[in-house]
């Protein structure tokens, strides 16, 4: 009968695993697009909406996240600028807003340097539908 507060022992360290426990892995996207102060891919993006005055944007190019922030639209001259390396050839865009309720995705070309731009639209009148725009030119862009 001596055995039995042993074995009581036993079972209860035996049944609390020592105190660790087994830990959900932490899942994770692809890393982030890394900018590149000298890349060939200048990518210029914006809220053009008066009536979403401060909206969240996220980009996505190739599947990586390159853009990730809230952005006002104040006066609707305020371009955010990110630089890029893209290898030539064709690349997807992706951009998304939750606040914004809309979603777009294009196909583009890289053959050397360009120069993109992602703007944010929404509600000018009652038939408009919140949207994005996207533009890619071989020249730098001069905006007004």
């Amino acid at each position: 009968m001596k055995l039995l507060p042993v074995i009581a022992v036993a079972l209860a360290l035996a049944g609390c695993g020592g105190g660790s426990e087994d830990q959900a892995p932490v899942i994770e996207g692809p890393p982030a697009l890394e900018e590149a102060e000298d890349g060939n891919f200048t990518l210029y993006v914006s809220n053009q909406s008066f009536d979403r005055g401060n909206v969240d944007i996220t980009v996505w190019i190739n599947g990586f996240v390159a853009v990730d922030g809230r952005f006002e639209v104040g006066n609707q001259h305020n371009w955010s600028e990110y630089r890029f390396n893209l290898a030539d050839g064709p690349h997807t865009i992706r951009a998304a807003t939750a606040a914004g309720e809309t979603v777009f995705e294009e196909s583009f070309q890289v053959e050397g340097e360009r120069w993109a731009v992602v703007d944010y639209w929404c509600c000018d009148s009652a038939q408009d539908e919140p949207k994005f725009s996207f533009m890619v030119s071989e020249e730098p862009i001069g905006f007004a």
